[in-house]
């Protein structure tokens, strides 16, 4: 896996405001992001890609939401 950046879960629930890990998880089920760890370790972590595009994709929507 050339070129695949991870971000840590606790980093990437600060990213969009959450403090608590059981709300981001909720969070990444819902918008389709995996959450993945390597074989034989605990810590856990979502692919910067991925993540983002999510991110992204939940703003826009919400724009569009508000504008209706």
């Amino acid at each position: 896996m050339v070129g695949v950046e991870r971000i840590n879960l606790k980093e990437a629930a600060m990213q969009i405001g959450y403090k608590d890990l059981r709300s981001f998880n909720r969070w990444c089920q819902i918008n389709g992001v995996g959450i993945i760890s390597d074989y034989g370790s605990k810590k856990r972590y979502v692919l910067k890609d991925e993540f983002e595009s999510a991110k992204s994709k939940s703003s826009i929507e919400y724009l569009k939401t508000k504008s209706e």
